[in-house]
């Protein structure tokens, strides 16, 4: 069984981790890779590596026992309701379950899905495209809590947001690129998710006990949510003070702490194209001229095979950092 991280080129890869799996990729959610040589490549080096033509291409997320998958798609719906509610938008319904729909022409089956009554209802851009990548930006979170924020997964999660995806390809002007967009939207979603995330998590546990909220009942739990929680004692300013030197404000951490997390997500991009590609060579060198004796040759092969090892020194170097960033943001959000 191979995943998708398995088979993507460094280049779709790059990518789908900064732009988003949207219709450029939409054949690849068919699992149709015959548009992209570096793909090819990679899917005919597996062939050689294991030893036959009969590769299964693992489904994203069937490596999640079922209990977390479940959490998984009510913490993602539950970021849409929560986000989409702050924002003004009317909730209709918030379902947890299987649900089959259609995006761009392409059939897909979700873990859960979000209603709302958007007639007539003037919408801030802003609010609209945070709402969009909510549920994927809540999931990163969730995975990175559980120590599942891997680069592979990463892949998983975008796969899930294709729909989300394609709204905000729809949605965005056409001076604004899809890195920019995403960008955007990621630094937006990211700071209310790190403000509501108590009120998330809340909504979520209700949606694994009762499959269906109202949008009645999603506010009703983020107004118990917050009444249950301590009130931080008010200050004349949100300037934060320590060791006789001043921090930025609430805000401006809230900010920076999102931006931070965008840069990291671009970092394990570049690392894991420096991984791919460094493995890949060597893998086309051995195959090539792998019987050689020529020290040149063989040079060549172990420089390029040390710098995959290296890269994935690199990645797991990233994860630490990642993790780091989490914890000062759960110290942004007690501020």
């Amino acid at each position: 069984m191979l995943r998708y991280a398995e088979v993507l080129c460094a280049d779709c890869t790059a990518s789908i981790l900064s732009e988003g799996w949207g219709k450029r990729f939409e054949h690849l959610v068919n699992a149709d890779f015959s548009r992209c040589g570096g793909c090819l490549a990679r899917i005919h080096a597996a062939v050689e590596q294991y030893g036959t033509p009969k590769l299964v291409l693992e489904q994203p997320l069937k490596w999640m026992p079922e209990k977390d998958r479940r959490e998984y798609f009510a913490v993602h719906e539950a970021a849409h309701a929560v986000v989409g509610t702050d924002a003004g938008f009317v909730l209709d319904e918030v379902l947890l379950g299987h649900q089959d729909t259609s995006v761009h022409g392409t059939s897909l089956s979700s873990g859960g899905m979000t209603r709302w009554d958007m007639e007539g209802k003037r919408v801030a851009t802003d609010d609209y495209h945070a709402y969009i990548v909510a549920g994927m930006r809540a999931n990163l979170r969730w995975l990175a809590e559980r120590g599942w924020d891997t680069h592979a997964n990463r892949i998983d999660v975008a796969y899930g947001g294709f729909g989300d995806v394609i709204n905000l390809e729809n949605d965005r002007g056409r001076r604004v690129s899809m890195r920019e967009a995403m960008d955007s939207a990621n630094r937006t979603a990211d700071a209310r998710i790190a403000q509501r995330w108590p009120h998330i998590t809340a909504v979520a546990q209700q949606l694994l006990t009762r499959s269906r909220l109202n949008g009645t009942e999603v506010r009703r739990i983020v107004t118990a949510t917050q009444a249950s929680r301590p009130t931080a004692p008010s200050t004349p300013t949100t300037t934060t003070h320590t060791g006789g030197s001043a921090m930025a404000g609430i805000e401006e951490i809230q900010a920076a702490l999102a931006n931070t997390k965008t840069k990291t997500e671009q970092i394990y991009a570049a690392l894991a194209q420096v991984q791919q590609w460094a493995g890949e060579i060597a893998g086309h060198l051995y195959t090539t001229l792998g019987q050689s004796q020529q020290s040149e040759v063989l040079q060549a092969i172990a420089a390029f095979r040390d710098l995959s090892e290296e890269g994935q020194r690199v990645s797991e170097l990233h994860q630490l950092v990642y993790a780091a960033v989490s914890e000062i943001e759960q110290y942004g959000n007690r501020l």
